[in-house]
C-alpha cells in the first residue's frame, strides 16, 4: 500500500459535513500530517503513541476497506486485456475516456494532463490546423522536428533527443513550449513546465526517474546550460542522448549486493540548451536544431502561437491520436518498417560520412512517421482530405530534410574549437579579417594572415579587418573584433553560431585550445595579457599549430552540396481499426500540390511590374531581381535600405470592385517624383474571395518596417482594406458585433484555405502556406480612426497609408497608440531587443507621474483683461523622449544616494509645503500631501534642484546601473559584444522621437488636406504611444514584477510625463519675471490673460510661436468674460463630456476672438 483515501466527517447544528483526502502518500498518513489539511481544526495527541492510536481508531471504525490500483507512471499500459494510455488527468483507451483507473505523479509532471479528444471531424480538422499553424510562422527547419516529435511520443519508444541549441533570446524554449502544448496545454512561450536539464537543477538520479516516469509523452529538459562548463554540460547531454537510444537506464546495485530495477527511459527527450555535445557518438543521436537570434520572431510570432484555446487544441489533436491508436498498440512493426522506408529517402551514400549520414537519417525518419501517424487519423476521421493531407506531408518532408542538412553542415564542425578553426581560416582567406604582427606591420606568412599581394608594387596590403596578432609560433585574438566576425562569417555559412562570447571563450578553454590562468578564488580566466606594440593588450592566446598545422595544406575545404529536393514519400499508412486502407491509398496516389494556388480568376490583370528604388551605389544582392530568390540579412544600411524598397510591391491594397488601389510609400519608386501616389490593379466586379485573397499573395504586399535603416527591424504583414462596395460582394455582414456575424466570415475564410489568426474583427489577421496579410473592414471598427477612412474613396485611402508609411518608417496600425509602439520596437537600439527586464518596485504604480490639470480663479487685474488665450506646446512628449536619458537593465536600491541629474531613476525625497498662489504645485505624483516623503523621477527632481532651488538630500533611491563601458547616448547605444547583458541609460528613444519628428515636419505646414490628415495621425503616434508603455493589458499581476511585452516601460512614461511638466514649469517661469502667472494649465496647454490679441510679439517670456518642437501654437483666444466662471469653478479645469457642454481649452478654441 502506497496511498490511502481518507474521509473525513463532523457533525454540526444537526448537519454532517464530510471532506475528503484522496491519495494520502503513506508518509503523510503515519504522520498524520494531513490532519492539518482538513477544512476544520482538529486536535489530537501529536506524539509517537497519539499518532498510533488516531490511525488505529480510523481502522477500527472503517472497516474492511478494498485495495485500488494506482498508477505512478505515465504513457501505455495494459489494463484488463487492453491497452490504456494514462496521462496525469486519467485515462484514454480506443473508446475514450477510461474511468475508475487513478493516476498520480511526481508534481512537475502533473500539468501532462490532455483534454477530451474531438468529437467531430470539425474539431479535429481545428485540432489539426492549430498543431500545424507553426509550419505558417517558423521556419520549416524548425517546425517540422519539433511537431514530428509531438507526433511520435505518443506512438511508443523513440530513440531520438530533439535539441533546439541557441543563445540567449533566441526563442529556443519558446519553440520547445509549442510542442510541448500538445501534452500540457497549460505551456506557454514563456512558462513551461517540465523539469531543469543543468546539473543545478536536477540530480542525474532525479531526471532517470522523471524519464522513466514521463512515459509515451514529450517532455522538456529545459536549459542545459554551461553553469559549470561547456565540458560539463556536454557530458550531460550526451549522457541523456546515449541512454535514450539504447533505452536503458543506470544500473544500481543495493546494500545487500542485489541489483536494483532499472528505470529506463520512456519518454522523448525535448533537451534545450546553449550547445549540443561535444561527443561524437552522442552528437550523432540528437537531432539538434539551431536557433539563431532572428531566426524565430519571440515577440509576435511564439506569442501569436499561444493566443485563445489553440493550446489546447494541440493537445486534443494528441489525444485523438491516442484513442485512435489504442487499439493498435504495440505499433512497433509499423514503426520500423515506416522508418526504414523514409530513412532510405533521407540517406545520402554520397556523403562524407555516410555513417553519420545514416544515424541522422534514421532519427529525422523517425520523427517523419509521427508526421505520418498523425496525418493518417486527420484523413480516416474525415478532418483532411487527402489532396489536404498529401499538402501538409510535403511540406513537413520538405522541413524535415532541410533539418537533416543542417544536422550534416552542424557536424562537419563538431566542437567549438573546431568551428573556430575554420570560420576563421574561411574569412582569413576571403580577405574578410586580417592578422598582424606584433608591431601592427605585415606579419610572417602574410598569405595565410589574410593579407593580400598588391599586382603593382608588389607587396602585401591589409584589406580586411584587423582581428589579432602573430608572430609565427603564437596567435592572439581580441576577443571583442574576432567574435563578431566569427558570427558574421558562420551566418554567411548558413550555420549560425548560438554561443556568446563568454560562451565561446570557456569552450576553448576547455578544449585546451587556448592559454588560461587562475586568478583569486580559484577563478579561471580565459584572456591573458600580452604586449602588442606599445601595449598590452587582453587576447586569446593559441598555438600557431593550432590554425595552421605542418602537415595541413588544404586552406580552403569545401563544403559538400546540397542535394537537390526530392518529392516527399508515401510510406504504408498506420495500422488502425477497420477499413483504413481506402483513405490512405489515396493520400498516396494524390498529386503533389502546385506551386501556386490557383485562384480561377484572371486577376491582377495589369499588375505593375516589381519597383525600383533607383540607382544603387554597390552591387545589387544575389537574388534582388527573382521574388523567389532566397536573400541574405545585408550588414550595411544602404543594402537594407535598397532590399526594403524593391522586396515588396505595397504596404497595403485597398479594394473595391473593378479596382485594387496599391499603397506603395516614395522611397519604393525610382522616379522622385511619383511620390506616394497608389497604383491601380484591375479586379472583376464580381470577385470571388478565394480569387481576391490568391490576387493579393501575387502582389507581394507587406512593408520592411523602418526603411531598412534599422538592423534586425521587424517585417509588416501586407494589409487589404475592404471597402463597403466590396464587402457587399463578398456577402460579408455590416457589422460583427454578433458572434454568429464573425463566425460566418471566419468559416468563408477558411474555405478559401486561410486560417485565422486570433479571431475575426475589424483587424484580422490571416496566414497560408507562409503567406501572411492583415484584412480590415472599416465598417466593422466602432470609432472612425484618425486617417478618417469612412469618408475617403479607395484611392485617396491609398495614398494616405502610402504616405504614412513614406513619413514615419511604418505601417498604419489599428490604432495611433499601437502605431507608436511599433515604430518604438523597430527603432530602438539593439540592446533594447533582449527581452523585458526587471522593474523596480515604485514602477509598478501606473499614476506615479502626472499630467498637469490645474486652474485658478483670475485676480481682479486679470479679470479686467479683454481676452485669454491658449496656448499649445507643440509635441511636448516627443521633445521629451528626444533627449530625455531613459535606463535599461537593471535598477540598484541605494541608500541615501547623492543627487545626480543626469541619472534616471526614482528619488524618495522628503514632502514640502506649496503655498504659491499663482502657480500649480510641480509635483503632479503619486502621494503627494498624505505622507512626510514622496518618491519622484528624475525630471522631478531636476524641477526642484534647477527651477525652484530646493536643497534636496535623498532618502533612498532606485537607480539605474551604470554600463560597465559607460551610459548608451545618441546612436552608440549597441552593447559591447559579448556581454551576458546591456544596463546602463542613455537616449533610447533618440530614433523613435527622431522619425516622428521628422513625419511630423513632412506633414504639417504643406497647404494640402491629405496631408493634414496624415499629420493628425502621426501626432497621435507619439501622444499615445508613450501611454501604450503601460498599458493596462501588459501591467503584471499582484507578486509579478515585469511584463512579458518587450516594451511594458512603465519606467519610461513616468519619467517622459515629468520631463514634459519639467518645460512647461520652465517657460511659466521665465514669465513670472514679466509677472505673467497662468490661468490654467492642461497637460501641454497654458492659459494666459492679455489685453491685446496675441501675435508673436505678445507672448509670455519663454514661449515662441512656431512649427519646431518646443515651440507652442496659438489654438485659441476667447473673452475673458466667457470663461472667467469656468476659471472659478474648482481646481481643475473641466473637460468637454458629450451631453454636459464643452471643457475650458473647447471654450477657448470655439470663442476665437481674432
Amino acid at each position: 500500500m502506497t496511498h490511502v483515501d481518507l474521509v473525513a466527517s463532523r457533525t454540526r447544528q444537526g448537519a454532517v459535513e464530510s471532506h475528503t483526502l484522496a491519495g494520502v502518500d503513506l508518509k503523510r498518513w503515519e504522520s498524520c500530517s494531513w490532519v492539518n489539511e482538513l477544512p476544520w481544526s482538529a486536535t489530537f495527541n501529536d506524539t509517537s503513541s497519539g499518532r498510533s492510536m488516531l490511525r488505529n481508531a480510523i481502522k477500527a471504525t472503517s472497516g474492511d476497506v478494498g485495495l485500488t490500483k494506482m498508477y505512478g507512471a505515465l504513457g501505455w499500459q495494459e489494463i484488463d486485456g487492453r491497452m490504456v494510455y494514462l496521462h496525469a488527468g486519467g485515462a484514454v483507451d480506443g473508446s475514450g475516456l477510461v474511468e475508475d483507473v487513478r493516476v498520480n505523479v511526481p508534481q512537475p509532471l502533473k500539468p501532462f494532463a490532455l483534454p477530451p479528444a474531438p468529437a467531430t471531424a470539425e474539431e479535429l480538422r481545428d485540432a489539426v490546423m492549430a498543431s500545424t499553424a507553426a509550419l505558417d510562422v517558423l521556419p520549416a527547419r524548425l517546425a517540422a522536428p519539433l511537431l514530428g516529435a509531438a507526433y511520435r511520443a505518443c506512438l511508443g519508444r523513440c530513440r531520438v533527443t530533439v535539441m533546439p541549441v541557441g543563445g540567449r533570446a533566441s526563442g529556443k524554449t519558446g519553440l520547445a513550449a509549442l510542442a510541448v502544448q500538445h501534452y500540457a496545454p497549460g505551456a506557454r512561450h514563456d512558462a513551461m513546465p517540465g523539469v531543469g536539464a543543468g546539473e543545478d537543477a536536477a540530480t542525474a538520479f532525479g531526471l532517470e526517474e522523471i524519464r522513466f516516469r514521463a512515459g509515451d509523452m514529450l517532455l522538456p529538459l529545459d536549459d542545459l546550460a554551461p553553469d559549470r562548463g561547456t565540458e560539463r554540460a556536454s557530458v550531460r547531454a550526451a549522457q541523456i542522448a546515449r541512454s535514450q537510444y539504447n533505452g536503458t537506464g543506470k544500473q544500481r546495485g543495493t546494500r545487500d549486493l542485489s541489483v536494483r530495477a532499472q528505470h529506463a527511459p520512456r519518454s522523448l527527450p525535448l533537451v534545450t540548451g546553449e550547445e549540443s555535445t561535444t561527443v561524437e557518438s552522442a552528437e550523432s543521436r540528437i537531432v539538434s536544431l539551431r536557433v539563431a537570434r532572428g531566426d524565430v520572431d519571440v515577440d509576435c510570432a511564439l506569442p501569436m502561437l499561444d493566443t485563445g484555446d489553440e493550446p489546447e487544441l494541440r493537445a486534443k489533436l494528441v489525444a485523438a491520436m491516442v484513442q485512435h491508436y489504442a487499439s493498435a498498440m504495440p505499433m512497433t512493426d509499423w514503426l520500423r518498417a515506416t522508418r526504414a522506408e523514409l530513412r532510405a529517402e533521407l540517406h545520402d551514400p554520397a556523403a562524407i560520412d555516410p555513417g553519420l549520414d545514416a544515424r541522422h537519417s534514421d532519427s529525422v525518419a523517425d520523427l517523419a512517421a509521427g508526421w505520418r501517424a498523425m496525418l493518417d487519423v486527420a484523413e480516416l476521421r474525415g478532418a483532411l482530405s487527402a489532396e489536404e493531407s498529401a499538402e501538409l506531408w510535403a511540406r513537413a518532408w520538405d522541413g524535415l530534410a532541410e533539418a537533416k542538412r543542417h544536422l550534416m553542415a552542424g557536424s562537419a564542425s563538431r566542437t567549438p574549437a573546431d568551428r573556430v578553426r575554420e570560420l576563421l581560416r574561411s574569412a582569413l582567406v576571403r580577405h574578410d579579417v586580417v592578422l598582424m604582427s606584433r608591431e601592427h606591420g605585415v606579419p610572417d606568412h602574410p598569405e595565410l594572415c589574410g593579407w593580400e599581394l598588391a599586382p603593382i608594387l608588389a607587396s602585401h596590403r591589409a584589406t580586411g579587418t584587423p582581428v589579432g596578432w602573430t608572430d609565427g609560433v603564437k596567435v592572439w585574438l581580441q576577443p571583442g573584433a574576432v567574435f563578431p566576425a566569427l558570427v558574421k562569417q558562420a551566418s554567411g555559412e548558413h550555420d549560425p553560431m548560438t554561443v556568446t562570447r563568454y560562451g565561446l571563450g570557456e569552450a576553448l578553454a576547455d578544449a585546451g585550445a587556448i592559454r588560461t590562468h587562475l586568478i583569486r578564488g580559484g577563478i579561471r580566466r580565459t584572456t591573458v595579457q600580452v604586449r602588442i606594440g606599445d601595449a598590452r593588450q587582453r587576447v586569446w592566446e593559441f598555438d600557431w599549430e593550432f590554425f595552421f598545422p605542418a602537415d595541413d595544406d588544404d586552406e580552403t575545404p569545401a563544403a559538400p552540396p546540397e542535394p537537390p529536393k526530392a518529392p516527399a514519400p508515401a510510406p504504408a499508412p498506420a495500422p488502425a481499426p477497420g477499413p483504413a486502407q481506402s483513405r490512405s491509398e489515396a493520400a498516396k496516389e494524390a498529386p503533389a500540390p502546385s506551386e501556386t494556388a490557383s485562384s480561377g480568376a484572371e486577376w491582377p490583370v495589369d499588375r505593375p511590374a516589381p519597383s525600383s528604388a533607383g540607382t544603387r551605389p554597390t552591387e545589387q544582392p544575389a537574388g534582388a531581381q527573382g521574388a523567389e530568390a532566397p536573400r541574405r540579412k545585408s550588414s550595411s544600411a544602404a543594402s537594407r535600405r535598397y532590399e526594403a524598397a524593391t522586396k515588396y510591391g505595397g504596404v497595403a491594397a485597398v479594394c473595391e470592385p473593378g479596382a485594387v488601389w496599391l499603397a506603395t510609400p516614395a522611397y519604393f519608386h525610382a522616379a522622385p517624383a511619383q511620390g506616394d501616389a497608389p497604383r491601380r490593379c484591375g479586379l472583376p466586379e464580381s470577385v470571388t474571395l478565394p480569387a481576391l485573397l490568391d490576387g493579393l499573395v501575387e502582389l507581394k504586399l507587406g512593408h520592411v518596417d523602418g526603411r531598412g535603416k534599422y538592423y534586425g527591424a521587424p517585417e509588416a504583414w501586407g494589409q487589404a482594406w475592404i471597402m463597403p462596395e466590396l464587402r457587399r460582394v463578398l456577402g460579408w455582414p455590416s457589422s460583427i458585433e454578433e458572434p454568429a456575424s464573425a463566425g460566418k466570415v471566419g468559416k468563408t475564410l477558411a474555405a478559401a484555405g486561410w486560417r485565422v489568426v486570433g479571431k475575426v474583427g475589424f483587424w484580422t489577421r490571416i496566414v497560408r502556406d507562409g503567406a501572411r496579410l492583415v484584412l480590415m473592414v472599416p465598417e466593422w471598427c466602432t470609432t472612425e480612426t484618425s486617417l478618417k477612412e469612412r469618408g475617403a474613396t479607395a484611392e485617396v485611402l491609398a495614398r494616405r497609408l502610402a504616405r504614412f508609411a513614406d513619413a514615419t518608417g511604418v505601417v498604419w496600425q489599428w490604432s495611433p497608440g499601437s502605431t507608436g509602439q511599433q515604430l518604438a520596437a523597430v527603432t530602438r537600439p539593439r540592446l533594447l531587443q533582449r527581452g523585458p527586464q526587471e522593474l523596480p518596485a515604485p514602477a509598478g504604480k501606473p499614476n506615479r507621474e502626472r499630467d498637469f490639470s490645474w486652474q485658478r480663479p483670475p485676480t481682479p487685474a486679470e479679470e479686467a483683461k479683454r481676452h485669454v488665450v491658449l496656448l499649445d506646446f507643440n509635441s511636448l512628449y516627443l521633445g521629451a523622449a528626444s533627449s530625455l536619458p531613459l535606463a535599461w537593465g537593471e535598477y540598484e536600491h541605494v541608500e541615501r544616494p547623492a543627487v545626480d541629474l543626469d541619472r534616471p531613476g526614482y528619488w524618495r525625497i522628503p514632502q514640502k509645503a506649496w503655498n504659491h498662489a499663482m502657480l500649480p504645485d510641480p509635483f503632479c505624483v503619486f502621494g503627494r500631501g498624505e505622507r512626510e516623503t514622496m518618491i519622484v523621477t528624475t525630471p522631478t527632481l531636476k524641477t526642484a534642484v534647477e527651477l525652484l532651488d530646493w536643497d534636496v538630500e535623498p532618502l533612498e533611491g532606485w537607480l539605474a546601473v551604470e554600463a560597465l563601458t559607460g551610459s548608451y547616448t545618441g546612436k552608440a547605444m549597441r552593447p559591447p559584444a559579448g556581454y551576458p547583458e546591456a544596463k546602463g541609460w542613455g537616449r533610447l528613444l533618440a530614433n523613435w522621437a527622431s522619425e516622428l519628428s521628422s513625419g511630423r515636419l513632412t506633414t504639417l505646414g504643406t497647404g494640402d488636406p491629405e496631408d493634414a490628415i496624415v499629420a493628425t495621425s502621426v501626432k497621435g503616434c507619439y501622444k499615445h504611444g508613450v501611454g501604450r508603455f503601460d498599458r493596462g493589458a501588459d501591467r503584471p499581476g499582484k507578486g509579478q514584477r515585469t511584463s512579458t511585452h518587450p516594451l511594458w516601460r512603465p519606467d519610461w512614461r513616468h519619467h517622459i510625463i515629468a520631463q514634459g511638466r519639467y518645460v512647461v514649469m520652465r517657460r511659466i517661469m521665465e514669465a513670472t519675471a514679466e509677472d505673467r502667472y497662468p490661468l490654467a494649465i492642461m497637460t501641454d496647454g497654458v492659459v494666459y490673460a492679455t489685453d491685446t490679441l496675441p501675435s508673436v510679439g505678445d507672448l509670455p517670456a519663454g514661449f515662441t510661436v512656431g512649427d519646431r518642437v518646443g515651440n507652442v501654437g496659438i489654438e485659441g483666444v476667447a473673452p475673458m468674460t466667457m470663461v472667467a466662471d469656468m476659471l472659478r469653478d474648482g481646481a481643475k479645469p473641466t473637460s468637454t463630456t458629450p451631453g454636459k457642454g464643452l471643457g475650458l481649452a473647447d471654450v477657448i478654441r470655439g470663442g476665437d476672438d481674432g
